[in-house]
């Protein structure tokens, strides 16, 4: 035999070899219960805690056990420690101190998603899909979200200095930033564009936006306001009842959104409440790929009911429905649960959800890669036409 023919044999046998070991541990893995499982757990943990030869708290293995679980779920839900939680909550209820961005960490770099309109970045010059790769000097590639958002917050007046990578540039660029109190006004634009169109820019749903959005088209109708341009580009979503609210001033009658879920109470319709009081008026809703849920709801519903023309790109794609779920201990605040709980469908039965098997990290990248200002329009050809009834 020569060693030509036994290397190759080698490799196979080898490959073999793999294959079967592979088949084997899947066919023992099948066999072990949720006992099994949790008795391994233990068995693991109380092995790196007696033998294993670096030093690791047992806090950070149980942060390890916890990101774990988080990770076999869908890419929305999530453990936001308290004092995340609190800064979600100050997100829904308008306002904020920070630097004024919305990030995802993408190939272990801070990849900004959003600039929040009248914020300290917009004002520095930052864009998104700028990837931070160094905070105040120091390597920021591979930290976590949680330490993002310590490096980026602080107090008002404040600065921080960040290199960003940019797509067309070729150096880094360094941009200084003053921390300030992040205002997120629901209308961020809305004026008369010519003699009877109006514009509504819709940069959230907070828990205003529904009095924000009656007040500024009652200003706009004083001005001669007869057509409407609504913008929900950029905008990613928020308070579901102010989406359908919004919603509900275009429209008279009918379903506006449907959950879907696994209990009875996440199952529900809700519907126009009939007093819509510019149920005529003409309307262009814009929307692209950064336009996610809430504003998906209100594009889908006013699209189904063929109350506005929907202009742009396809929007994100996340239907998912919410829940908050405090966790505590004898009144111990130990941070919140965000879990996803049913599913968004339009008047017209279409699920607002894109697929996400593909792993977090890839359906991130998927919802953002043609936010580019310089792309044909004719690179988004193909895309699927949708007809209503």
């Amino acid at each position: 035999m020569n060693r030509r023919f036994k290397k190759h044999a080698f490799f196979v046998f080898t490959s073999l070899f793999m294959l079967l070991i592979g088949y084997s541990l899947t066919l023992f893995c099948d066999e072990l219960n949720v006992l099994d499982k949790m008795q391994i757990q233990s068995e693991i943990l109380q092995n790196v805690r007696e033998s294993y030869i670096d030093s690791i708290s047992n806090l950070t293995l149980y942060d390890g056990a916890i990101h774990g679980i988080i990770e076999k779920l869908d890419p929305h839900s999530s453990y936001m420690p308290p004092d995340t939680a609190s800064e979600f909550n100050e997100r829904i209820l308008g306002g904020f101190e920070g630097i004024g961005i919305t990030f995802s960490i993408i190939e272990d770099k801070i990849t900004i998603t959003e600039v929040i309109d009248g914020g300290p970045s917009e004002a520095a010059g930052l864009r998104s899909r700028d990837k931070i790769v160094k905070i105040d000097g120091e390597n920021a590639i591979g930290i976590s979200q949680d330490s993002v958002k310590v490096l980026l917050r602080g107090s008002r007046g404040s600065e921080v200095i960040v290199h960003v990578e940019r797509p067309g540039e070729d150096e880094l660029l360094e941009i200084n930033i003053t921390r300030d109190r992040i205002k997120l006004n629901s209308v961020s634009h809305a004026y008369i564009l010519d003699q009877d169109t109006g514009y509504i820019a819709i940069s959230k749903f907070t828990i205003k936006t529904g009095d924000d959005v009656d007040r500024t088209l009652k200003q706009l109708k004083k001005q001669g306001m007869k057509k409407l341009v609504l913008d929900l580009r950029n905008n990613s979503g928020g308070s579901l009842r102010d989406a359908v609210e919004v919603v509900d001033f275009f429209i008279s009658e009918g379903l506006i959104v449907e959950t879907k879920g696994k209990r009875k109470e996440d199952n529900r319709r809700m519907f126009a409440h009939g007093n819509g009081l510019y149920p005529e008026i003409p309307m262009i809703v814009l929307i692209n790929h950064g336009s996610a849920s809430a504003s998906e709801i209100v594009a889908g519903a006013l699209q189904d009911h063929d109350r506005a023309l929907i202009v742009g790109q396809t929007s994100f794609g996340k239907g998912l429905v919410m829940n908050q779920f405090p966790l505590n201990k004898s009144g111990k605040n130990l941070g919140t649960l965000m879990l996803s709980v049913a599913w968004y469908y339009t008047p017209s039965g279409r699920l607002i959800q894109r697929p996400y098997a593909g792993g977090k990290e890839k359906y991130i990248r998927e919802g953002f890669d043609d936010i580019d200002p310089n792309a044909p329009d004719s690179s988004k050809a193909g895309n699927p036409i949708f007809y209503t009834y």
